[in-house]
């Protein structure tokens, strides 16, 4: 990912013990992710639990989200709290995709 790109959307995901999702348009693939308040487990196009990827809250992590072959338009992003009963947040801007 370039280090500048133009942001196309921006989320809010509220994490719970159950498993949350945003659909984030394939032209928008890049994200950048700030978990805010307390950590965080995501997937992508799947279920989020105890044992998918780790964010540590108040870090930022960028990424270059999988295709969905099933869906082909859209790519979810899945998260869920890390600890029971301690809600997390996701802040989410897409990038467009020039390259």
């Amino acid at each position: 990912m370039k280090d500048f790109k133009e942001p196309a959307a921006f989320y809010q995901l509220t994490c719970t013990n159950d498993d949350q999702s945003v659909t984030i348009p394939w032209a928008n693939r890049y994200v950048e992710v700030y978990v805010r308040d307390k950590d965080a487990r995501v997937a992508f196009n799947d279920s989020s639990g105890s044992s998918t990827y780790f964010l540590a809250a108040g870090q930022k992590y960028k990424f270059a989200l999988p295709w969905d072959q099933t869906n082909l338009a859209n790519t979810k992003l899945h998260a869920r709290n890390n600890a029971s009963g301690q809600e997390s947040v996701l802040m989410i801007i897409a990038y467009k995709d020039d390259e």
